[in-house]
C-alpha cells in the first residue's frame, strides 16, 4: 500500500548523498511547506545516502527561509563517523539559496544483556480520556492550514484561542490513512501541536519555526507496536517578546515515550 506521507517525501536521487524534493500540496502551511515535512525529508535524505548506517537518534534543524512550491536540491554530508555514532549534516536549497540546514545524529544500537541492567526510567504518560470520548479538531479553511487535513486529531487538554493557566496542550494524533509510524513521521507530528500562542490570549498570533530538535527514543519492537493513535503532551516555558518555545512528549497509547521535540518560534 502506499501512503499520502511516503509520497510526500519522496525523494529523486542525484548521486551518492544528493537529492530533489518537490513541495507537496497535501503538506501545505499558510504560505509556505509544513516545518514537519521538511524535517522528514530531511531524516529521508540521511537514511538514504551512501554510507547510513544504524537508526536516526536526533535531528536538529534550523529554518532560514520559507520553501514554497517547486523542487528544492538536497544535499547531505558525513561529518564524522564513530564507533557506534554517526554525525551528518542536510543542506536544504531552494532557488539557490540554503533554506534549511539540519545536523542528525545516527546510531547503532546496543544488543547486549548487559544494557538492560542499568537504571529504568521514564517520565509517566499523562492520564486522558480516550479519543472515542473527544470531539475531533476540525480543519476550518482559509485560517487552517492545509496539512491539518492529512492527520486526525483529538483534543484532550487545552482550549484554542483562550487564556489557559498554562499554554499547554494534550492531543491523540494519527495520520489520517492509518499509515504505520516511524522515525520520519514522529519528527514530522513532532511539529504538529498548534503555536503556544494560541493557548495564551484570545488574539490570534500566526507563528514561524526558526529551529526544531526531535530526539527519538523508540526501538523498532515500540514503533511496530505503536498502531493506534499516539499521545502528544506541549508544554512551553516562555510565550512573550515575541518569541516562544515548545517543548512536546510523543507517548504510544501503551505508555511508551517514543520521541522528544523541542522547537523556537517567532510571533507577529
Amino acid at each position: 500500500m502506499t501512503y499520502k506521507f511516503d509520497d510526500a517525501i519522496a525523494l529523486k536521487r542525484v548521486g551518492s548523498r544528493g537529492f530533489t524534493a518537490v513541495s507537496d500540496p497535501l503538506f501545505w502551511n499558510h504560505d509556505s511547506v509544513f516545518g514537519g515535512w521538511l524535517a522528514a525529508v530531511a531524516a529521508a535524505a540521511i537514511e538514504q545516502s551512501e554510507g547510513f548506517r544504524g537508526t536516526i537518534m536526533s535531528l536538529g534543524i534550523s529554518i532560514i527561509t520559507a520553501i514554497k512550491e517547486g523542487e528544492s536540491e538536497i544535499r547531505t554530508t558525513l561529518l564524522s563517523s564513530k564507533s557506534r555514532t554517526d554525525f551528518w549534516r542536510v543542506e536544504i536549497i531552494y532557488n539557490d539559496r540554503i533554506a534549511a540546514t539540519a545536523d542528525i545524529i545516527a546510531r547503532l544500537p546496543k544488543n547486549r544483556a548487559s544494557d538492560q541492567d542499568g537504571p529504568n526510567y521514564q517520565a509517566q504518560m499523562p492520564i486522558v480520556k480516550s479519543p472515542g470520548e473527544l470531539s475531533p479538531i476540525m480543519p476550518v479553511p482559509p485560517m487552517t492550514p492545509r496539512w491539518v487535513a492529512h492527520y486526525k486529531q483529538f483534543i484532550a487538554k487545552g482550549t484554542p484561542f483562550s487564556k489557559n493557566p498554562r499554554p499547554e496542550s494534550i492531543v491523540w494524533i494519527k495520520e489520517g490513512d492509518d499509515r504505520p509510524f516511524d522515525i520520519k513521521s514522529l519528527i514530522a507530528i513532532g511539529d504538529t501541536p498548534m503555536p503556544r500562542t494560541f493557548f495564551a490570549g484570545e488574539k490570534l498570533r500566526m507563528t514561524s519555526t526558526v529551529s526544531l530538535t526531535s530526539y527519538i527514543y523508540a526501538s523498532d519492537v515500540e514503533l511496530s507496536e505503536s498502531s493506534g493513535f499516539l499521545l502528544t503532551q506541549v508544554t512551553s516555558a516562555h510565550v512573550r517578546h515575541g518569541l516562544n518555545d515548545q517543548r512536546v512528549e510523543i507517548w504510544n497509547d501503551k505508555g511508551t515515550l517514543l520521541a522528544v521535540s523541542n522547537q523556537v518560534a517567532v510571533y507577529r
